[in-house]
């Protein structure tokens, strides 16, 4: 079962109408707006400074603050001063719609149940570079930073490449000759970024994670 596209624009609506700075993470496959399956959620950053304004905008409009799948209440921590994300559900509709809000970029660290933000640098260009999406009548990211975020979700949240997120990289990785994407790289891979970048130029998707976990020439 699919959430009904008009939940997915009421909710972009809205977040538009609330003057609430947001963007869309990702929209993997491009399953929104009418490919979200009941119980997937959406994910957004939500500038820190309007989180006040969000909480708002969404009790106002029949959602309901969860608990965190992967928060305190669950055994996880939030390092370097990040925010706790929160996890909203639509009230009043058919099927799960579930809202996945952070106020930073951010990933799961190698260390077990901990949350670390993304570079500083990194989290100042999403908001710098953002592109409103005509097609989904939202912000989401642009794609530079997109590509990176696919990276860093497959090697560190999900620790797998999935047929899915292999598609949405391969479509952006011609963006690897781009200055901005090789020091974002840099930042977030450290030396590892040059053999990560040869691996998936060359569709090496199977010997990422090895590869990373087994690197040392730091």
């Amino acid at each position: 079962m699919f959430i009904p596209s008009e939940h997915i624009d009421r909710f972009f609506r809205m977040m538009n109408e609330s003057a609430v700075d947001y963007v869309l993470i990702k929209n993997v496959n491009n399953e929104l707006p009418s490919g979200l399956l009941d119980g997937k959620d959406i994910d957004i950053v939500v500038a820190p400074q309007c989180k006040t304004r969000f909480e708002r905008t969404m009790q106002n409009n029949d959602y309901r603050a969860h608990t965190n799948p992967f928060g305190k209440a669950n055994g996880w921590n939030f390092a370097y001063g990040l925010q706790e994300y929160q996890f909203w559900k639509k009230e009043g509709i058919p099927g799960d719609l579930y809202i996945d809000a952070s106020f930073a970029l951010c990933c799961k660290s190698l260390t077990p149940n901990i949350w670390i933000p993304l570079d500083g640098f990194i989290n100042e260009t999403i908001w710098k570079n953002r592109i409103f999406d005509d097609a989904l009548n939202c912000w989401r990211m642009d794609d530079k930073n997109l590509l990176l975020y696919l990276l860093v979700r497959c090697i560190f949240d999900k620790r797998n490449f999935t047929a899915a997120y292999i598609s949405d990289i391969e479509k952006l990785k011609h963006l690897f000759m781009d200055d901005y994407v090789r020091k974002a790289m840099n930042l977030v891979f450290f030396a590892f970024a040059p053999n990560l970048i040869d691996l998936v130029s060359r569709g090496r998707y199977e010997s990422i994670l090895t590869e990373h976990l087994s690197f040392s020439e730091y």
